[in-house]
């Protein structure tokens, strides 16, 4: 990154955004005397006493309670103006930065602040109404502490602030530290309006935005979106990828992760490995997940039903056999989990409009029919055929990963090339991956909202 640089008091460009007003201040003693003038008219307006007054600033619906917190409110976007500012010189220094993703309807959004600011430094009780002469305030008290001796002969700073035995090596630390004590922020976001109490933790604001067009890939096995690559590698792994380093030391079963491993060893378990210690319960299980379920449903919830098929209205008392209900008799299939909601009537049914989103995301409203069930030595000899026909290699390689068409991912596809040419389990590289090969059978004639009663 280019070097920052220092932006004088003086440099400020500060656009007035009340109402229809055009004024641009250089410096925050004009800018806040401009934005008074504002208020004082404004207030002079509504003589009459109101039940709200309302806030003129731009994309800004706050009301307040009486004038003095208007006040208190308005000179606070005076303050936010400064910040969005600082904000934008320093994305201007650094041009690598990413552009903020976020929406600006929260541009101009403050935080609801009733009362004065109150400075709390020893034998001081000054109440300030703006921000902006607050800090500055504050900042003149750790500009004029004094070094005091401490007992093994070493001078420090003491924070005279109430309630703070704090100590600080020199006045700038001292600065920083009573920024913990009045929520000070030094910078904002530009764009979304989010303030920061340092620098560092604006430049991390930035490095996160993505562009909404580079969170969209897509599988080259079936029609599943991701988010982002890290989420498509893990979807391949477990969908698409028959590699299972994960042995058993009891039996011959192997898995694709250790906590399926893990899961599986306790089967392996005797039968008593896991009691119910309620009065009057003899129930044994080798698993815990069998154990947990045991206690929820006869223990905790004594057997009520209440979840129910929003289809055909079967009730059942777990959210899990209400999924298997859903897939297996009335062929629902999401990628992502069933979200359920509870209704009026106390039941907790299926969330439509979750459904309908990730529908619209991965299958545009179109329902797939479940695939048929294969051997597995059936599987891996027409993966390898679909897959070598297609054109892919067994190692994972960034190139196989296609985002969506016009979707500008060439520079973010370079950047994760590294971590993608090795295969899935790095530590079987010897071992062929074989694929499942993405169903091509569509239930054309299903429609989502035949899925919904």
């Amino acid at each position: 990154m280019a070097p920052r640089k220092r932006i004088k008091p003086s440099e400020l460009v500060l656009p007035c955004e009340w109402s229809d007003c055009t004024f641009v201040g250089k410096c925050m003693e004009e800018f806040c005397d401009h934005v008074a003038r504002h208020l004082r008219e404004h207030l002079n307006d509504s003589q009459e006493k109101l039940e709200q007054y309302q806030c003129l600033w731009r994309s800004c619906e706050f009301c307040a309670a009486g004038p003095n917190e208007l006040i208190i409110h308005v000179n606070f976007h005076s303050y936010h103006t400064k910040l969005k500012y600082l904000g934008s010189q320093m994305r201007a220094y650094h041009q690598d930065l990413p552009e903020c993703s976020q929406r600006n309807h929260s541009q101009n959004m403050v935080p609801e602040i009733a009362d004065t600011f109150v400075c709390c430094w020893e034998h001081c009780d000054m109440t300030i109404n703006n921000p902006e002469w607050f800090y500055q305030h504050v900042t003149m008290h750790a500009y004029c502490a004094e070094n005091e001796s401490l007992l093994n002969n070493r001078k420090a700073i003491f924070c005279r602030w109430k309630d703070c035995d704090g100590t600080c090596k020199s006045r700038h630390k001292l600065r920083e530290h009573l920024r913990t004590h009045t929520q000070e922020k030094v910078v904002a976001c530009p764009s979304c309006g989010v303030m920061f109490s340092n620098n560092t933790k604006f430049f991390d604001h930035a490095k996160r935005q993505i562009s909404e067009d580079i969170r969209h890939l897509n599988c080259p096995f079936c029609d599943m979106v991701c988010t982002n690559f890290s989420s498509l590698k893990t979807h391949i792994r477990f969908r698409h990828c028959d590699e299972r380093p994960f042995l058993c030391d009891f039996c011959d079963s192997s898995f694709k992760n250790t906590y399926d491993l893990r899961k599986h060893i306790e089967t392996h378990n005797d039968s008593s490995a896991y009691c119910c210690d309620v009065n009057g319960c003899d129930f044994t299980a080798r698993t815990l997940q069998t154990f947990r379920q045991h206690y929820k449903r006869v223990h905790e919830s004594n057997g009520t039903i209440k979840y129910k098929c929003h289809i055909c209205q079967k009730c059942f008392s777990w959210c899990y056999t209400l999924t298997l209900h859903l897939r297996k008799m009335h062929q629902l299939t999401c990628h992502s989990r069933f979200r359920y909601k509870e209704d009026e009537d106390g039941y907790w049914t299926l969330n439509i409009d979750n459904f309908k989103t990730s529908m619209e995301l991965n299958y545009d409203f179109v329902c797939k029919k479940p695939p048929q069930k294969t051997s597995r030595r059936q599987n891996c000899t027409r993966n390898n055929s679909n897959a070598s026909s297609k054109g892919f290699s067994t190692g994972l390689h960034a190139s196989q990963f296609q985002p969506l068409s016009g979707s500008p991912v060439e520079k973010s596809m370079s950047e994760v090339d590294a971590s993608l040419k090795e295969p899935v389990y790095y530590e079987l590289q010897s071992v062929p991956l074989s694929f499942e090969s993405p169903p091509n059978d569509f239930n054309e004639t299903v429609a989502l909202n035949a899925m919904v009663k």
